[in-house]
């Protein structure tokens, strides 16, 4: 790569250009599936999908076992005339995306706005490292 020492770390064509050509479903064998970026804040797992002409009410949002899953379908818009090129997919979905950290499906929220779904998945604190001060009872008495 011009102009880039080789102690940098970048993402080289092989890491690249596979990626690509699967989430554009360009790949033998492989379905379309909707790009996506993926983040995290100290409170919440962020999923944010690109779905040009998809509309909301085609679309369906899953959680379960650390896995959000988005389905749907998106349909070319009707042009007058006709396409010359068509490169973005016109067809059903189903991205399974594993998520880094456990959430609260019960709390989580989706929001679809100009082609792009947002899914704020509220994390679960982990108690395992709080702690709790337990009663001993005994022949003693309550001692607490």
């Amino acid at each position: 790569m011009i102009g880039r020492s080789t102690d940098e770390k970048t993402m080289d064509e092989e890491t690249v250009i596979p990626a690509y050509r699967l989430t554009m479903g360009l790949m033998k064998g492989a379905h379309a599936a909707p790009p996506i970026d993926l983040y995290e804040t100290a409170d919440a797992v962020i999923v944010e999908a690109d779905l040009p002409g998809a509309q909301a009410s085609s679309l369906r949002v899953l959680v379960s076992d650390r896995q959000l899953r988005i389905e749907g379908n998106s349909r070319p818009r009707h042009v007058q005339g006709h396409y010359l090129q068509m490169e973005r997919c016109h067809e059903e979905f189903s991205r399974p995306i594993p998520l880094p950290a456990a959430v609260d499906a019960r709390r989580a929220s989706a929001r679809y706005d100009r082609g792009v779904l947002v899914v704020t998945l509220p994390k679960i604190r982990d108690r395992r490292n709080t702690a709790i001060s337990i009663p001993i009872a005994g022949p003693e008495g309550d001692r607490s």
